[in-house]
């Protein structure tokens, strides 16, 4: 992840716990309402059920290893950056369009995820972070 950058909007799991090692670079995160920095060599638990966003806390590349328990949340990630997004961008829609908040409706359904977007705003702000 590009320095200052801002992960995810504020979401909770309802099955997926996520558990990472910081290989380069400093994580800002929240999980519950509890904010940490998380530095290279340090492990972290975003567990499900509770709400969670992250962030590049710093300038410099942020690179992390993660493990994701509980679901195969692999093909969550390859339908969103590999079929929404891209269709996104190639068609010049927003999550907005009709059919793009279909399907990105239904994978969140469909993955037990639960989104708080009007959250992140807050988060981008505070930190001096970049979308």
């Amino acid at each position: 992840m590009a320095g200052k950058r801002m992960g995810p909007a504020p979401h909770i799991h309802k099955h997926l716990d996520e558990i990472g090692f910081l290989l380069e670079g400093t994580m800002g995160m929240l999980v519950g309402d509890i904010v940490t920095e998380i530095n290279t060599g340090g492990f972290y638990l975003r567990p499900h059920g509770m709400m969670h966003t992250f962030w590049n806390a710093s300038d410099k590349p942020l690179r992390t290893f993660e493990i994701y328990c509980n679901q195969n949340f692999d093909e969550y990630l390859e339908e969103l950056f590999n079929g929404i997004l891209p269709d996104m961008i190639k068609n010049n829609l927003t999550a907005a369009d009709p059919g793009i908040a279909k399907r990105s409706a239904d994978l969140h359904t469909e993955f037990g995820v639960t989104l708080f977007p009007e959250q992140r705003n807050a988060f981008i702000e505070k930190y001096g972070l970049v979308p």
